[in-house]
């Protein structure tokens, strides 16, 4: 074994302990680098994982800087890298530009996925006929994962009919995980355009493909066969379904908490809106589903906001409107601290948090979180 090898070796020990590797890969580049040159296999393989180190450890300014030295060796996906460490940031303009960059030497399925990248980026930059525009080119090459996201770019714009071509199109040659997602994301459409019946159809044929898949794909597919069910007032149906689809889930090993925890989120709705006095069983998934995102996703992410409103209703329910006015105010502050104020996920608990508070005579409290929900009136089911 080579004195860079033993080093990179000795790095790696560092990194599974969980200790900062850096120091150890920084001399582990540079004996790679004396001995094999900078643009070396040897070399590049011990500087990307110093970047992938800083970016970790949320070191950006290092990890920028390596990232120019990997970009000066002039090695194929150097750009590409770039890109996509920017956009780890949200560092969108920068992120931009390297992918546009990238973009001039691609090729094949390489390219599609870069004009993918590339378009995602544009409209996180606010250039939405860009985005479309580049969104668009990447579906026709083939790719489906742009297709989707640009599916969903047409339908938010009221494009629903284009939205459903773009997928049509996609999954006739998408290989079957994504075949799957795109009949899935055909069935929210026609779900969200009031067809229900063919949506719970098309919801069905989704599960079967995605039985074949894996659980967390059948997991998702059941998801949306729940909604649909539900939307038709299938309550009992829909319980069935992702208890079922939870059931899936339980088994993996090692579990996916974040999905499990889904799971239990929707089972807990289902409980609370559609049976009448299963409060006490929703409360007991809510409160699963509150501990398992809390651990994946943190304390202060939405998933936990969506779990709160929900025990919020159950509170108001209950009567406990002190204990109902903490949880949808939390609800609130965290969805406004995702993604700010005004924007449409507050609005649920801000108008319930209204709701309490003029239940308890405090009609100024009553009027702050209007104003603050705006006229939109959502508690999501």
């Amino acid at each position: 074994m080579s004195e860079h090898e033993r080093a990179f070796e000795e790095a790696m020990r560092l990194q599974l302990e969980g200790k900062d590797a850096a120091p150890a890969l920084e001399h582990a580049l540079a004996l790679a680098t004396k001995a094999h040159g900078a643009g070396s296999r040897e070399a590049l393989e011990v500087l990307l994982t110093l970047i992938s180190e800083h970016a970790r450890r949320k070191r950006p300014d290092d990890a920028k800087k390596r990232l120019q030295d990997l970009i000066s060796t002039g090695a194929p996906g150097a750009e590409a890298m770039a890109g996509a460490f920017h956009s780890s940031f949200g560092q969108w303009a920068e992120a931009e530009a390297h992918y546009a960059r990238a973009l001039g030497s691609a090729t094949g399925e390489e390219r599609a996925k870069l004009q993918h990248a590339l378009g995602r980026t544009q409209l996180e930059l606010g250039k939405l006929d860009e985005g479309r525009a580049t969104l668009a080119e990447a579906a026709k090459a083939g790719s489906a994962a742009a297709a989707v996201d640009l599916s969903d770019v047409l339908a938010m714009s009221g494009k629903v009919d284009e939205a459903r071509e773009v997928l049509e199109q996609a999954r006739k040659t998408a290989d079957k995980r994504w075949a799957v997602e795109c009949t899935s994301r055909l069935g929210v459409l026609l779900r969200a355009s009031g067809n229900a019946k063919d949506a719970e159809r098309h919801a069905r044929d989704t599960v079967m493909s995605a039985e074949e898949l894996d659980a967390r794909s059948a997991a998702l597919a059941l998801f949306e066969l729940a909604a649909v069910q539900a939307q038709l007032g299938k309550n009992a149906d829909a319980l069935q379904v992702l208890e079922r689809a939870a059931k899936k889930l339980e088994g993996l090993e090692p579990r996916d908490d974040y999905a499990w925890g889904q799971a239990q989120l929707r089972v807990g709705a289902q409980l609370m809106y559609g049976f009448a006095s299963r409060e006490g069983e929703a409360v007991i998934a809510l409160n699963r589903a509150l501990g398992a995102l809390t651990r994946v996703a943190g304390a202060e992410s939405p998933e936990c906001a969506e779990v709160l409103v929900h025990l919020a209703v159950a509170a108001v329910r209950k009567g406990d409107l002190s204990v109902a006015e903490g949880l949808a105010s939390r609800s609130a502050a965290l969805y406004e601290r995702a993604y700010g104020p005004g924007n449409r996920l507050a609005a649920g608990p801000l108008n319930l948090l209204s709701a309490v508070k003029l239940q308890r005579g405090d009609s100024r409290g009553a009027e702050e979180a209007l104003a603050r929900a705006g006229s939109t009136n959502l508690i999501r089911p």
